[in-house]
C-alpha cells in the first residue's frame, strides 16, 4: 500500500538528507517526494511511501517524530498522526 505524509521540519540544510536516510535504513520505498520552500523557519516535505500495512506506517511515523527537525507528520486524509516532542 502506499501512504501520503506530509512533513513540516525545521529548514536547515541538513533536513533533506536526515529524511531520507530514515526512510532508506528501514527500508521502506519512496514512491514520489515534493520539497517546498522555507518560509518562517520551516519547510513542508510531502512523501508517498509504499509501506506493508498500517503497522508499518505507524513505525515509520514514529521514526519520524524521533528526529529534531520533524514538528509534526500529517496524514492528509487525517488528523495530525502524532506531533513531535516538545511542540
Amino acid at each position: 500500500m502506499n501512504a501520503l505524509l506530509r512533513l513540516d521540519v525545521v529548514a536547515t540544510h541538513h533536513v533533506l538528507a536526515r529524511i531520507t536516510s530514515i526512510i532508506a535504513k528501514r527500508g521502506f520505498e519512496v514512491v514520489t517526494m515534493e520539497i517546498s520552500e522555507p518560509a518562517d523557519g520551516r519547510r513542508q516535505i510531502t512523501i508517498e511511501v509504499a509501506v506493508a500495512d498500517e503497522h508499518a506506517l505507524r513505525r515509520l511515523v514514529a521514526f519520524f517524530n524521533q528526529s529534531p527537525d520533524v514538528v509534526t507528520v500529517v496524514h492528509p486524509s487525517r488528523d495530525a498522526i502524532q506531533a513531535a516532542p516538545g511542540e
